[in-house]
């Protein structure tokens, strides 16, 4: 896998953190973010990942920790979300 596709896999890594990060802000703020094809998107991430050379895999290490830090915030707050919104109902 080229330099190239390195950066792309990188850059999908990158924006899918930014939703994630955007999301958990939002339900934070009692705000929900549609997230319809969030599974989708990180599951063909995670496959690429698979598919990709050793090197490339290793290089990508650190994004896919922070990926999984991400999604386990996002998921605390969507708790969170669910339990003020089930007191206030």
């Amino acid at each position: 896998m080229s330099d190239d596709a390195l950066k792309k896999l990188e850059k999908r890594f990158e924006g899918l953190i930014d939703l994630i990060q955007r999301a958990r802000q939002k339900a934070d703020a009692d705000e929900i973010l549609p997230l319809e094809t969030l599974d989708r998107d990180v599951n063909a991430l995670c496959e690429d990942v698979e598919k990709a050379e050793t090197q490339v895999a290793k290089q990508t290490q650190p994004l896919m920790a922070t990926l999984i830090t991400e999604l386990d915030n996002l998921a605390q707050s969507l708790v969170a979300y669910q339990a003020r919104v089930k007191d206030k109902g």
